[in-house]
């Protein structure tokens, strides 16, 4: 919330519960954030329609991993790279570490994200354990440890609109609203904001490089 130049930072810590600054740089997804800005000013509330229309790249996605004491895959002659219609994962990669450290295989789950809600969440981990079994042998089911990461259930990633939508790469021009950002203090740094390469960490690292140069400009 701004009030008199100044924002009101609500952290949802019990020990710095709230904050004040006269200028500060979010680096959420731009729907993401959309509902945590109130400003008694028209000029933001063009801004909040602008920023619910950016898609979050990636934002219904989610990925496993299983990891591995031994590339086994490899010993067989395989590169670790599938590509499947037969199971929860269309793609698959190694996702090793280093050579001889950190051995892993990963995939993108290909199940809708509106589909994945109903699922539970070991019953999707077990699945793609058996696919990969299934791809690359009964050692593959001799995991050190397996992860399931879906951004689709988590609220400050994915929203309504990104769930139930077609992915997109978003594109934003906040052009417009340069002055008024820099006169109330507001900064995006955020992946979807950036001028190249938007919804990739290329993006957000250009993204974070120009908020903060517009900040001391």
């Amino acid at each position: 919330r701004s009030t008199n130049g100044q924002w009101q930072i609500s952290t949802g810590n019990s020990r710095i519960p709230a904050f004040e600054t006269d200028r500060i740089i979010i680096a959420a997804p731009a729907r993401g954030i959309v509902d945590k800005l109130d400003m008694t000013d028209e000029a933001l509330e063009s801004v909040k329609k602008t920023l619910s229309r950016v898609p979050t790249w990636m934002a219904a996605q989610a990925k496993f991993v299983a990891g591995y004491k031994n590339p086994f895959w490899r010993k067989q002659g395989l590169s670790g790279q599938a590509f499947s219609r037969c199971g929860p994962m269309v793609e698959i990669h190694d996702a090793s570490v280093a050579d001889n450290d950190g051995f892993a295989l990963f995939g993108f789950i290909g199940v809708p994200a509106s589909d994945r809600m109903n699922i539970p969440h070991e019953e999707l981990k077990q699945a793609c354990l058996s696919q990969l079994v299934k791809i690359f042998g009964e050692q593959a089911a001799d995991v050190e440890n397996c992860y399931l990461l879906d951004w689709a259930k988590n609220n400050f990633i994915a929203n309504a609109a990104d769930i139930h939508g077609q992915p997109e790469h978003p594109y934003i021009d906040l052009t417009p609203y340069r002055k008024f950002l820099k006169d109330s203090g507001l900064f995006f740094a955020g992946s979807e904001v950036a001028t190249q390469d938007p919804g990739y960490l290329r993006g957000a690292i250009l993204a974070a490089n120009d908020a903060v140069r517009a900040m001391f400009e």
